[in-house]
């Protein structure tokens, strides 16, 4: 692996892919290398997440020289490593940028015969909320919510669920539906 020293960054080609120098050299343990760049809060949180693993890490603000003229907050961070801890920390701030939503989905549609809503009033309330026509199948109208929908989030355990389920949120435009993980009921 290669290292270029004006941007701190790894290169597995003879050009630095941000400067596009060629004055590279052979990475040492020691170096510390660009491991993302990131929103201020971001940075704050994985820089704790990687001192509580013991993974020295370095924030540098960086944004634009307007913001710097104002003498406003730059907002964003460049965080950077030792290449000795580079994987360990690729590893973590990989699990805290997970989107749950593709599996969730896959999971969802797999189990879509378990589906179901429990009462008159229960499916009543989904029409209204989601202005679903009365003719319309509601199961269909999820089907087809769970494959459009941008995100899908795991909500956190239903205190209620004697099968240990989860709140699963699809989101639809500004509103949320939710279904039981392990039951697959669909709620409002």
């Amino acid at each position: 692996m290669k290292y270029c020293e004006n941007c701190r960054a790894l290169c597995e080609n003879d050009t630095c892919d941000i400067c596009d120098t060629t004055e590279l050299r052979e990475v040492l343990p020691e170096d510390y290398c660009i491991l993302t760049e990131c929103a201020e809060d971001f940075g704050g949180l994985l820089k704790n997440t990687l001192a509580d693993m013991d993974i020295p890490c370095a924030l540098m603000p960086f944004g634009n020289g307007a913001r710097s003229a104002f003498g406003l907050n730059l907002g964003n961070y460049r965080v950077f490593v030792q290449y000795r801890d580079y994987e360990a920390s690729k590893d973590v701030l990989d699990q805290l940028t997970y989107d749950p939503t593709e599996d969730l989905r896959k999971d969802l549609l797999e189990n879509r015969e378990k589906w179901h809503i429990n009462g008159y009033f229960a499916k009543k309330r989904m029409r209204r909320k989601f202005q679903i026509a009365k003719e319309e199948d509601l199961l269909d109208f999820v089907a087809r919510a769970v494959n459009g929908a941008e995100e899908i989030t795991d909500d956190g355990a239903i205190s209620g669920c004697p099968e240990g389920g989860h709140y699963v949120a699809v989101k639809i435009n500004d509103r949320k539906m939710w279904l039981n993980s392990a039951t697959y009921e669909i709620l409002t």
